[in-house]
This record gives C-alpha cells, sequence and structure tokens, in this order.
C-alpha cells in the first residue's frame, strides 16, 4: 500500500513538473510572438517615415525647386516693376523656407547620417542641432571608449530612444543642460540621456502608466527590449531625470 502512495505522488509530481515546463513553454512562446509583433510594428513605422522622406526629397522638393526657378525668370522679366519685382521677392523668400523645412522634416524622418556614417556621428549631430536651435539650453554630446558600428536596427532604436528624450526633455523639463554620453564597455553599449530639469515624481509615472508621458517611457523601453537591452530610470521633482540604456553589442 506504502509503495502504491510513493507511486502515485511521484506520478503527481511527474505530472505537475511537465505542466509547469509546458506552462513556461507557452510563456516564452507567447513572449516570442509579442517580440514578433513589436519588431514587425516598428518595421513598418521606419519603412512607412523612409518613404515618407523620400517622397518628400523626391517629389515635394523637385517640384518647390522648379517653382522657384520659376519665379527666378519672371523676376528677371518684370526687373523694370519695382512692385511685382518685390512680390517675386518675398514668394522666393516663402520658397526658400518651405524648402529647408522640408529638408529637415526629411531628415528627421530618415537620418542618413546614420545609415553613412553610424550611430556615434548621428547623435553628434542631434546634439549640434538641438543645442543650435535654443539659446536657452545647451545640448551636449560625448563618446567614451572606441565606438565602432553595430547592426543598423540597433543604431536605429537607440537613435529613435535618444531623440524622444531630448524632445520630450526640450519641451516639458525646463532644464539648461542636456548631455548624451555614449560609451562601449567590452560587449556592452551603455547610453546615457541626462538633464538637469525640473524631473518628475516615478511613483506617480509608474501609476500612470496609460498616460502619454507614461506610454513615451514604455515605448523607450519596448524598443530597447527588442535587442536584448534595459532602460533604466531615474528622476525626481526638482532633481532632474537621468535615463540609461545597456544593451549588448
Amino acid at each position: 500500500m506504502m509503495i502504491l502512495v510513493i507511486f502515485i505522488i511521484i506520478l503527481v509530481l511527474l505530472a505537475q513538473k511537465r505542466l509547469l515546463k509546458q506552462q513556461s513553454e507557452m510563456q516564452e512562446i507567447e513572449a516570442a510572438y509579442q517580440r514578433e509583433l513589436l519588431q514587425a510594428s516598428i518595421e513598418v513605422q521606419e519603412k512607412e517615415r523612409r518613404r515618407i522622406a523620400k517622397d518628400l526629397h523626391d517629389d515635394v522638393g523637385a517640384m518647390l525647386s522648379t517653382i522657384k526657378l520659376g519665379l527666378n525668370q519672371i523676376g528677371w522679366k518684370v526687373r523694370n516693376l519695382e512692385g511685382v519685382k518685390e512680390g517675386v521677392k518675398e514668394t522666393k523668400g516663402l520658397l526658400d523656407d518651405t524648402i529647408q523645412t522640408i529638408r529637415r522634416i526629411s531628415k528627421a524622418l530618415l537620418p542618413a547620417t546614420l545609415e553613412e556614417f553610424g550611430l556615434e556621428e548621428a547623435l553628434k549631430e542631434l546634439c549640434e542641432k538641438m543645442d543650435g536651435a535654443s539659446e536657452e539650453i545647451d545640448v551636449m554630446f560625448h563618446n567614451e571608449g572606441e565606438i565602432t558600428r553595430l547592426e543598423i536596427p540597433k543604431e536605429l532604436a537607440l537613435f529613435r530612444v535618444t531623440q524622444e528624450a531630448l524632445n520630450n526633455a526640450l519641451k516639458h523639463a525646463e532644464a539648461t543642460l542636456l548631455e548624451v554620453v555614449l560609451e562601449i564597455r567590452g560587449e556592452d553599449l551603455d547610453l546615457l540621456i541626462e538633464d538637469d530639469g525640473k524631473g518628475f515624481d516615478m511613483v506617480q509615472m509608474n501609476a500612470e502608466q496609460g498616460s502619454k508621458k507614461g506610454l513615451g517611457l514604455r515605448n523607450m523601453e519596448s524598443r530597447v527590449s527588442l535587442y536584448g537591452g534595459k532602460v533604466t530610470f531615474d528622476s525626481a521633482p526638482g532633481k532632474g531625470t537621468r535615463i540609461k540604456i545597456n544593451m549588448p553589442r
């Protein structure tokens, strides 16, 4: 009788172990499926950005340049009519501004520097542009260690996260200094984005995960986690914000 009881207990334990293993495998399959869905969604977004950037540069930009040439010819023909000449000059100025805006949007959608020269140069260019856009805040970039190229999807994920973090800081942090530090340590890459702004309450932020700001932080985590990385947020009211990303190379 005792042997039968022991045998039954062993069977139950084996069945429980098998069930736990199956549950673990199902969870892994579900997690992998969710990662594939997220990666597919991001790839679709980036593909659409590329298409829009190409259309802006090739089609709209070319049409505006043609219009500008036409205005130049009109301006030359009516150069003795001061009123018309002044109108043509003003219109040309507006066209120049429009062309520059389209180029800026196109570069933001498709970071050509990233594809051609890599993450380091792209982040440096991004910080320089943001630094030049405002006299009220300094945006600085530093690199530590020998920075080598990563796979394009990894570089793009890190670039987009940095872009979002800097934009959030410029809009909401009321900071005077923004720093981006890129560091290679062995097989790991660290990316630090730090500001001296007003910061935010981490506890409240975690409680408001469905809010726009909470979703922004979760989007950063999702992008980085696709490539085995981790994002750490450190902030408090009046203490600024520190975002640290660690990712295997």
